[in-house]
């Protein structure tokens, strides 16, 4: 599938075709709670990577169980250079989103 920007509405047809031995008004009440739900988590992701973004020192002290992974790859923290910063919000990013990023 080509990238695109994300759209609810797609989602739900393509639920409502998924599913369409269901009565339209049984299916209703459970698209608007997926909806919901994708909403809210993507709200959050999105808002994670935001707080985050540019801020790797906050990651750690907030979610220190990413420490060492980050550590690893990018020391000392609060010294990153351009190009350190660049690839620390582009992992920052796949981590957001990796459910979404990931191959199946």
């Amino acid at each position: 599938m080509k990238p695109q920007p994300l759209d609810l509405e797609k989602i739900e047809e393509e639920i409502i075709d998924r599913f369409n031995e269901h009565q339209p008004h049984e299916l209703q009440e459970e698209l608007d709670l997926i909806k919901e739900v994708l909403k809210q988590r993507i709200k959050s992701a999105c808002e994670f990577y935001l707080r985050y973004k540019d801020k790797p020192e906050l990651l750690v002290k907030e979610h220190p169980e990413y420490k060492k992974e980050l550590s690893s790859n990018l020391l000392p923290l609060e010294e990153l250079s351009y190009w350190e910063q660049l690839i620390y919000n582009e992992w920052l990013f796949k981590l957001a989103f990796k459910d979404v990023l990931e191959e199946k």
